[in-house]
């Protein structure tokens, strides 16, 4: 478990992976790696899940897909509403592709990104965080959510927008 409080405060989240993560019977799973607000009751203890990653096993994308598919719509049920966008990212260490579900909608980004051009990996790894604090803080206060306002208030912040 890493806390990355004192890193990305703002967000307010740990890091697990090898934990298991259960909505119900059919939908339940170890993740790879996940990263969701920390509950009052402790560090171990994991309230909702904002980012899925899940890894690409033998570069099978599509296979990491399906996976990180069916951790999104666990983690959207466990977080209770349809409308709290969660990311998800499947990658085999040197590729990294991007998606988010919102309701009943998936959207993966169209181009993935490399270690070979760090500086746009880390851009849309900030974009995911910026959305993820974004839902965090509208989820908060109780502000309805839906991907376009996700989208609308975080589009000056990064071209990577356009993408998604």
């Amino acid at each position: 478990m890493l806390d990355c409080s004192g890193v990305v405060p703002w967000l307010s989240v740990i890091i697990k992976t090898s934990r298991r993560f259960r909505y119900n019977d059919k939908l339940s799973g170890t993740p790879d790696y996940l990263i969701a607000t920390r509950s009052a009751l402790g560090k171990t203890v994991l309230e909702a899940p904002l980012v899925m990653v899940a890894e690409a096993k033998k570069n099978d994308f599509e296979q990491g897909w399906g996976q990180c598919l069916a951790e999104l719509v666990a983690a959207q049920k466990i977080n209770g509403d349809a409308g709290f966008a969660v990311q998800g990212i499947v990658t085999d260490g040197k590729l990294w592709e991007f998606g988010k579900l919102a309701g009943n909608t998936f959207v993966k980004n169209i181009e993935g990104f490399t270690v070979d051009h760090l500086g746009k990996l880390f851009g849309a790894l900030n974009f995911v965080f910026q959305k993820a604090a974004f839902v965090l803080k509208s989820a908060k206060t109780n502000t309805s959510i839906t991907g376009m306002n996700i989208l609308a208030s975080v589009a000056s912040s990064s071209d990577l927008s356009r993408s998604f």
